[in-house]
């Protein structure tokens, strides 16, 4: 008896371990890339090499570890540091935009320009 319980809790143990390794190296890079780096300017934890981004994927590694998944980790993360640590796709759009904007212009006055300049001709 003693013995059957011992492999029913070694195969749940298995199980975990197994279960805490599903999320494949690109799952953790995309994962990673939608995180802020909260002491370097415009980096995300991904592309950062600072102490805080290395401190984030060490705990990334715990947390998956013992079971949680990426959604849970996410929220642990907003928890702890506010959701200034989620980089938001609607800043990202918005930000794009706000590069674009001033091309969109120029273009725009130049063509006006050179559209008066044949009518006046």
């Amino acid at each position: 008896m003693r013995i059957l319980i011992k492999i029913i809790l070694l195969s749940f143990i298995a199980l975990h371990a197994l279960a805490a390794q599903n999320y494949s190296a690109a799952d953790l890079a995309e994962f990673h890339k939608n995180l802020r780096c909260l002491v370097c300017a415009g980096q995300t934890v991904y592309d950062s090499d600072a102490d805080f981004a290395k401190d984030i994927k060490l705990k990334t590694e715990q947390l998956i570890a013992e079971g949680q998944s990426l959604e849970q980790i996410e929220a642990f993360y907003v928890k702890l540091y506010g959701p200034e640590i989620i980089v938001s796709k609607a800043w990202q759009d918005i930000s794009l935009n706000l590069w674009l904007l001033p091309l969109i212009l120029i273009s725009l006055f130049i063509c006006y320009v050179i559209y008066h300049r044949k009518q006046h001709r």
